[in-house]
């Protein structure tokens, strides 16, 4: 994180920092102690941390509704929620209006957005 901003850290001269996003089913329970550990002991396997670095803060922040996951039934779910929305003339989109998490970056966001616009003047397909 600290490369995104100095002021993210103390002193940009002497630490840096790192932002770790952990997805987690909604029944799973929440251990932060455990999580923090396990999350550190990943960081040195994969080497973006090493043993040797000390660690000055830790911080954990749990949202209790923060992702959606995708499921194997998700996508006829959808089809059925947006239907019902669009009823409504509610049109759900971009990264969590479309529930679609994982095709759902600035980019895609965008095109959600200007396709259901062409679907709604021109009836034209939408393909994201």
């Amino acid at each position: 994180m600290s490369n995104f901003n100095e002021r993210l850290t103390p002193n940009a001269a002497l630490f840096w920092s790192v932002l770790v996003e952990i997805g987690m089913k909604v029944d799973e329970p929440v251990n932060e102690s455990k999580i923090i550990e396990s999350t550190i002991n990943d960081l040195i396997k994969h080497g973006i941390i090493y043993p040797t670095n000390s660690i000055e803060s830790k911080w954990i922040h749990v949202l209790p509704h923060g992702y959606p996951i995708p499921t194997l039934k998700r996508d006829d779910e959808l089809r059925k929620a947006h239907n019902q929305l669009e009823k409504k003339r509610i049109f759900s989109r971009g990264r969590f209006g479309s529930w679609r998490y994982e095709v759902a970056n600035q980019d895609h966001s965008f095109t959600m957005g200007m396709e259901v616009v062409d679907r709604i003047v021109f009836g034209s397909e939408e393909t994201v």
